[in-house]
């Protein structure tokens, strides 16, 4: 029983670190980077459209209306684009990487190491 809570208390606190900003980000890309489809955009509208990616995406799943890159665009924007998304996909794999080795880890801690865990922070207390 303790390490079934010890796995899923550790699976929350993982998950809610990558969870909570998705939804932050989410929330501010529907308020502050609607995609219009008829307009064409051009390279500061690239960088704001890069830092907006992965909470586009994510709306672009629930809606394929809703766009995560222009439709008509100039070359400076593909370039700036491509650029600001890519180092936000770079920036966020690591503490995507974390959450699955944590969360692996937990699962595949032996039951002895965790009662070991949990006597070593009793004995502290005391």
């Amino acid at each position: 029983m303790k390490r079934l809570l010890f796995t899923l208390f550790g699976f929350i606190l993982s998950v809610s670190k990558v969870i909570i900003p998705l939804i932050i980000g989410v929330i501010l890309a529907c308020c502050l980077c609607n995609i219009h489809d008829n307009e064409t955009y051009s390279w500061l509208s690239g960088i704001w459209h890069g830092i907006f990616f992965i909470p586009n995406l994510i709306r672009n799943l629930i809606n394929p209306d809703i766009l995560f890159k222009a439709a008509h665009y100039t070359t400076m924007y593909n370039i700036y684009w491509w650029l600001v998304s890519t180092t936000e996909v770079i920036m966020t794999l690591p503490v995507i990487l974390f959450v699955l080795v944590a969360t692996i880890a937990a699962v595949t801690t032996p039951q002895k190491d965790l009662d070991n865990i949990f006597n070593s922070r009793r004995e502290l207390r005391i």
